[in-house]
């Protein structure tokens, strides 16, 4: 019992005699030190995403993306994008995308432009599928990684884009009333 108290107490005193060495053990240590936390944080993988261009080609919907990774380590994409959205009837629909190139992989800080086509059997065997998918409201595009977090992009009509919170209350609003908040970009 003796040796135990005689270990603390000199710990106790090692960091009394100098108090600068409690700043660098949270500073610096170890596994647990902030700066290993704070490196890991900045460094994580994400995506930095944007749509660049949906149209027809024949006869299927294709849409264009440009993709860069910010993170330090490579990643890939999974090959299924998905498309959720209400239709004109105001019905939710989920459209299913699948990337038209086979090499999916994400080098860090390199943009890449991914296209990817509308699966036919998500849209034709629809009864509500209307003319064109550009004209649903509140899109949202879910694009999985491999490694990472699923990145989420949100877009009111056409290429407005919009923040998670914004899209919420927005699209609970049209459901309720039919209208949608108009800007002088939308």
């Amino acid at each position: 019992m003796s040796e135990q108290s005689n270990i603390f107490n000199d710990l106790f005193n090692y960091f009394i005699t100098d108090p600068l060495r409690i700043f660098y053990l949270i500073l610096i240590g170890g596994s647990g030190g902030f700066l290993f936390y704070w490196d890991r944080w900045r460094n994580r993988i994400r995506l930095r995403v944007e749509l660049l261009k949906e149209h027809f080609s024949d006869n299927k919907y294709v849409v264009s993306f440009e993709v860069e990774n910010l993170g330090s380590k490579v990643t890939s994409l999974e090959k299924d994008i998905f498309l959720t959205g209400l239709n004109p009837k105001m019905k939710a629909k989920i459209i299913e995308f699948e990337i038209a190139s086979k090499e999916r992989t994400l080098t860090p800080h390199v943009p890449t432009v991914i296209e990817a086509i509308a699966k036919e059997d998500s849209i034709i065997n629809d009864p509500d599928y209307a003319d064109d998918i550009s004209f649903y409201f509140f899109r949202q595009y879910k694009i999985k990684l491999t490694k990472g977090k699923t990145k989420r992009i949100r877009f009111r009509i056409f290429k407005h884009r919009l923040g998670f919170i914004p899209y919420c209350i927005e699209k609970v609003f049209f459901r309720l009333t039919g209208k949608y908040h108009e800007t002088k970009y939308s």
